[in-house]
């Protein structure tokens, strides 16, 4: 979904929320989609049963029968609500956050690492 996002915005992104996931042990990243439904007409293109889907198409008639395919990152359980600078990130954010901007052309501009303002970290 964020590669559809990113085709109708700029290609810099605000993490926000970043700390909810503080106590996660993994973190799973969609990568693409398994169509799953009928033979559908779309655009130019057959989606049949089984073919990957690589950029989400916002219908429901497709989306809805799409399986997410996820790769896993291991979690960094700790907290992040006192980081202010990007390298004192722990490296498993930063191999995340550096695995979604190869994936998707997006640039990271801002992460948000609490709910106050000054827990905010400006990339």
């Amino acid at each position: 979904l964020l590669r559809y996002a990113l085709l109708h915005s700029d290609k810099y992104v605000v993490l926000t929320k970043a700390d909810v996931l503080d106590k996660c042990k993994a973190i799973k990243i969609c990568v693409k989609y398994i169509y799953q439904g009928a033979d559908y007409q779309y655009g130019n293109k057959t989606l049949k049963k089984g073919d990957f889907i690589y950029m989400a198409i916002p219908r429901h008639e497709i989306i809805d029968h799409c399986e997410p395919v996820y790769v896993e990152f291991p979690g960094w359980v700790t907290s992040l609500r006192e980081i202010r600078k990007f390298d004192d990130l722990p490296n498993e954010l930063k191999t995340i956050i550096g695995f979604v901007e190869s994936e998707t052309g997006m640039t990271t501009k801002v992460i948000s690492v609490g709910p106050d303002r000054n827990e905010t970290i400006f990339v």
